[in-house]
């Protein structure tokens, strides 16, 4: 009897081994599936699996240098456009997946203005080397004082990079460069943080 009973012991705990390491890895599955987000640009959109609710913003740049793998280390930027979220009075209705550039957004604006920033990134931040151009209240993730669009009024330019943000944590940095042939490359970088 004692023989069984150590037996059965056995297989109680290895079967409780397997279902829970099974559990683990379906967890762990789930948790790295939801650590990066799908980004697409192309000349009509910006789409994908971030968190568009609060709008896209981009800054035209101007690269002087590049890193190791030919993304932007230094640069000028000249330009600033976004589409930002206003708010709504009463509950928000639209809920985009979607970012249209020649198309109205539901309750969604655009704006612009133009900078002169010469910045340097250092790490995984940036630090500003030079203002020739800068609004007072500049801030680094929204362009205040700047008439309201219902379309994008910026035109994207060929052989032309741009940092572009969203306000995802998943995504540390993404770059579109348009070519001369006008195709749109996007280069994501993950920031490893998992919103769950």
């Amino acid at each position: 009897m004692t023989r069984q009973f150590n037996l059965l012991t056995i297989f109680i705990a290895l079967t409780g081994i397997f279902l829970f390491s099974g559990c683990v890895m379906i967890g762990a599955i789930g948790i790295a599936k939801n650590a990066t987000c799908k980004v697409e640009i192309n000349d009509k959109c910006v789409k994908g699996s971030c968190e568009l609710f609060n709008g896209v913003f981009f800054e035209r740049l101007t690269v002087i240098n590049k890193n190791s793998i030919g993304m932007p280390s230094e640069y000028i930027v000249t330009e600033r456009f976004a589409c930002y979220n206003p708010g709504v009075d009463g509950i928000q209705k639209y809920w985009p997946d979607k970012i249209y550039f020649k198309k109205i957004n539901g309750h969604y604006k655009w704006n612009a203005d133009t900078v002169d920033i010469h910045f340097k990134l250092n790490g995984n931040s940036r630090e500003i080397i030079s203002a020739k151009k800068k609004p007072d209240n500049y801030n680094e993730q929204f362009i205040f004082n700047s008439k309201k669009h219902d379309t994008c009024p910026i035109s994207f330019q060929k052989d032309t990079w741009y940092n572009v943000k969203f306000s995802d944590q998943r995504l540390r940095k993404v770059y579109l460069y348009v070519d001369k042939r006008k195709k749109f490359n996007v280069y994501k970088f993950d920031s490893g943080i998992c919103p769950i």
